[in-house]
């Protein structure tokens, strides 16, 4: 088996990433480096293709029998340009995983966020609405206000759920400056605004800026914030 046949063979399905990454974990006995360097790369495809075919016990035979000849799983699968699928893999299951958890957690909170000001909300809304990156603001800001409002609702502080939330909101790929323009849209309409304002000036504060924030009314841009 080739470089291209091993690739089609995963794109079909026929050698899946799962499999690809337990052979690599049998394969590898512990991250031991290359005991036949001459073995070719299709060689070494060809043993590893053999192991993931076999079942578990004649796999585990097959890997410790033929360990002598591998280069070692991790070297078979570079070499063989599968490197960037499996991490590929890995980042769509790490998402798949978020997404999941984002609906439940998504299912325990309220429909709506619980508005202080409804018409900023719907002015807010309105505004940003034709612009992707604004919009995406908006989103995120709803999302996680009613994440945090759930966990506020199950008797958690909001300054101990804030940070996960927000991280368990993000599916927009939120920057530093559309994380601060989300805290000042909350900070202003929703119901836990002015409590959440003064926690997320208090915990990106390098000085004293927080401090003076929470006093003036005003909330710090983490994308902003400077040293020195």
């Amino acid at each position: 088996m080739n470089k291209h046949e091993a690739r089609n063979a995963v794109s079909r399905g026929t050698i899946t990433l799962g499999m690809l990454r337990n052979a690599l974990k049998r394969a590898d006995l512990g991250g031991r480096s290359v005991v036949n360097p001459g073995l070719s790369k299709q060689q070494a495809m060809d043993i590893l293709c053999k192991a993931i075919a076999a079942d578990e016990r004649a796999d585990a035979t097959v890997m410790n029998g033929g360990a002598r000849d591998i280069l070692t799983a991790t070297n078979v699968i570079r070499e063989c340009g599968l490197t960037a699928l499996l991490c590929q893999q890995e980042a769509k299951e790490a998402q798949e995983r978020k997404d999941a958890e984002l609906v439940t957690a998504l299912a325990s909170a309220p429909a709506t966020l619980t508005l202080r000001d409804p018409e900023g909300w719907a002015k807010a809304v309105e505004v940003n609405s034709g612009d992707p990156y604004s919009n995406a603001v908006i989103t995120y800001a709803e999302r996680w206000g009613r994440l945090m409002e759930g966990r506020i609702a199950a008797g958690e502080k909001l300054e101990a759920c804030a940070v996960e939330t927000s991280h368990l909101a993000n599916n927009e790929g939120i920057t530093g400056f559309m994380y601060g323009a989300a805290v000042v849209t909350l900070s202003q309409v929703w119901i836990h605004g002015e409590q959440l304002r003064r926690w997320h000036n208090m915990k990106t504060q390098i000085c004293n800026e927080g401090e003076k924030a929470n006093e003036s009314g005003g909330v710090l841009n983490p994308a902003l914030l400077t040293i020195g």
